[in-house]
């Protein structure tokens, strides 16, 4: 099961997964662009963006990138960022596709490895 947050009615909802799926809510349609195989897995990590640091976990990692949950402010599409997750390399650069505000303090963001 995967965490999903709407963009159209910003609901969260629980998928299954799949290229195309159908929020609930208002039956907006998302498109899953990432191709690679994605693995959910809870890693620590510290993102690093604008001489801020947030500290955050994984929800599922790719070999291209990696959707986050951190607390701390949103962070712009296209942003350029340095990474650490635990396990992996001590810094991975990536670059921000998305990022979303779950609650007043909570941030979900899709991030891809350059």
């Amino acid at each position: 099961m995967e965490l999903r947050i709407c963009p159209e009615c910003k609901k969260t909802f629980f998928t299954d997964g799949g290229s195309f799926i159908a929020c609930p809510g208002c039956e907006y349609v998302l498109y899953d662009g990432r191709s690679q195989k994605r693995v959910m897995k809870k890693l620590d990590v510290v993102l690093y963006a604008d001489d801020a640091a947030f500290s955050g976990s994984t929800i599922d990692v790719s070999e291209g990138g990696v959707k986050i949950i951190y607390d701390g402010r949103l962070v712009d599409v296209n942003s350029k960022l340095k990474l650490h997750v635990e396990t992996m390399s001590p810094w991975r650069n990536a670059s921000v596709v998305w990022a979303k505000r779950c609650n007043d303090v909570k941030i979900m963001a899709g991030l891809k490895f350059l």
